[in-house]
């Protein structure tokens, strides 16, 4: 094989050893992407289990608030702060979903 030739080979086998090494970083670059997006999804489901557990937990403690403060001005603890009908009237309202 004459110089050229091998010159030539040794070429192509350079590009070639550097082309695979582009398709591996690029296939790591996918990789980290697709566990990047596994993470945000699973945050996003995070988020909402959580907001979903701590708006039932706020509107169970609203109710007993009301229903609390209800027995206590029906017993006229606080007749001189609030009204028994406008506390009637807070008990009575219903927490709708935005």
């Amino acid at each position: 094989m004459d110089e050229t030739m091998r010159q030539f080979q040794q070429g192509l086998v350079e590009i070639e050893t550097e082309a695979e090494h582009l398709l591996l970083a690029r296939h790591q670059i996918v990789e980290n992407d697709k566990l990047r997006n596994g993470n945000r999804e699973a945050l996003t489901a995070l988020r909402k289990r959580d907001l979903t557990r701590i708006d039932h937990e706020s509107k169970t403690l609203q109710s007993f608030v009301k229903e609390k403060s209800f027995i206590i001005s029906e017993k006229g603890s606080l007749a001189d702060k609030i009204s028994p009908g406008v506390l009637r009237s807070l008990v009575t309202l219903t927490n709708k979903p935005k």
